[in-house]
């Protein structure tokens, strides 16, 4: 840790809302953050630091992506990082 996944959603759009399926099969809790960028070189923190388990929806003011990452720090069980889906909205 910390792993992390990039999404390139290909072109710019206006996003506020990222909903989240964790690996939810025991009680494992996750540590996480979300940051977005048009240029995948810089990035802005949309959702600090927090945690969560199962399907999490996190929302924020709308901002223009064409990239989202998603980076979690701990996870409960093992070092690994387990996300089943990912919806942006």
């Amino acid at each position: 840790m910390p792993q992390w996944l990039k999404l390139d959603l290909r072109s710019p759009v206006t996003i506020s809302k990222i909903a989240t399926h964790f690996y939810d099969g025991d009680t494992r809790t996750y540590t996480y953050y979300i940051e977005v960028s048009t240029d995948g070189l810089s990035w802005a923190t949309v959702v600090p630091k927090k945690t969560g388990s199962g399907s999490v929806t996190d929302t924020f003011p709308e901002v223009k992506a064409r990239f989202v990452r998603i980076t979690i720090t701990a996870n409960t069980a093992n070092k690994a990082a387990h996300i089943e889906e990912i919806k942006i909205y």
